[in-house]
């Protein structure tokens, strides 16, 4: 079977609440084919909530954010892609972070 058709088994931190469950993610390529909890953490110990069984949906969704939007003034009322090197280096000179 050729590498990109293979199933790969990721194990993850889930980030959507404070419990961080351990999950298991299964994928052949791109496609996520299973979320669960990951039975050898030592917190979760394979339990996984609703939040964490969705992060196909939230992967999935059309309309996910997949790279920095610039908002444009509001007479102008549309958007625009930045790189991520773009967004970084604006979010540096505007803000206290060093690096």
């Amino acid at each position: 079977m050729p590498e990109a058709d293979s199933i790969k088994t990721h194990y993850r931190t889930c980030h959507l609440c404070e419990a961080m469950c351990g999950l298991e993610i299964r994928t052949r390529g791109d496609k996520v084919l299973s979320i669960k909890g990951d039975e050898q953490d030592v917190y979760s110990k394979g339990h996984i909530c609703s939040k964490g069984a969705a992060l196909q949906d939230i992967h999935t969704d059309r309309d996910r954010l997949k790279y920095p939007i610039q908002k444009a003034p509001p007479a102008q009322q549309q958007q625009s892609e930045w790189c991520w090197h773009s967004a970084t280096s604006w979010l540096l000179s505007v803000s206290n972070i060093r690096r």
